[in-house]
């Protein structure tokens, strides 16, 4: 039997990637028979938290007609391994901030008030769409936070996570300053009691800024 309705492509799909049993992914992946003379496109959003999803993704580009488009938003897509194991098999394409001419074309106001705008809370999307002050404060905040942050505790495992929100906090309110982490780390220890050595703050600087 041809199965041609994309719920049955997506059912098989979402199966291999909850499975842990990854043999059976080609067996799996022939029930669902596309149409050979047409193509087919697979988009895939945020796989990179699925365990060992690059062996899902080169069962899938084995399919001739299955165009596939995987889409993530952390370093995880960035990394040299990715990039080496879907090397000349995929192009990769990375999405930026909006410039201030792209932010200024969908912006309701004056050149000024959008120029304030953008130098206050930048260039995401999302916050041309805001109103308020604190609607635009709470999104940033999220996106640091649950994205950013979140993404640099996990990809380098560590462990004293409040400790890298002060550093966070203290490395951007000493932009254009002269700092070094001898400093910080006696600043952490006469103001909040804190062991945080500078060595161990050197490694957190670097995994922010790699």
């Amino acid at each position: 039997m041809t199965h041609q309705n994309p719920k049955a492509v997506y059912a098989c799909v979402k199966y291999l990637l909850t499975s842990i049993v990854l043999d059976s992914i080609m067996i799996l992946l022939k029930k669902v028979h596309l149409h050979e003379n047409k193509e087919h496109y697979l988009i895939l959003d945020e796989i990179q938290f699925k365990p060992r999803f690059e062996e899902v993704l080169n069962s899938l580009l084995r399919i001739k007609n299955l165009d596939v488009y995987v889409t993530g938003s952390n370093s995880r897509f960035l990394s040299s391994d990715i990039v080496t194991e879907f090397r000349g098999r995929g192009d990769e394409l990375r999405v930026y901030p909006l410039s201030f001419s792209e932010f200024y074309s969908v912006y309701e106001g004056d050149f000024e008030d959008a120029w304030n705008e953008y130098m206050t809370y930048g260039g995401l999307p999302q916050i041309a769409g805001f109103q308020t002050e604190r609607q635009k404060a709470e999104y940033l905040e999220n996106i640091f936070t649950n994205v950013y942050l979140k993404d640099v505790i996990e990809r380098n495992n560590i462990q004293n996570m409040d400790e890298l929100n002060t550093l966070v906090d203290i490395l951007a309110s000493a932009i254009g300053a002269l700092t070094n982490p001898t400093k910080i780390s006696n600043t952490f220890a006469s103001e909040r009691q804190t062991h945080y050595t500078n060595k161990t703050i050197s490694r957190h600087i670097g995994c922010i800024f790699k």
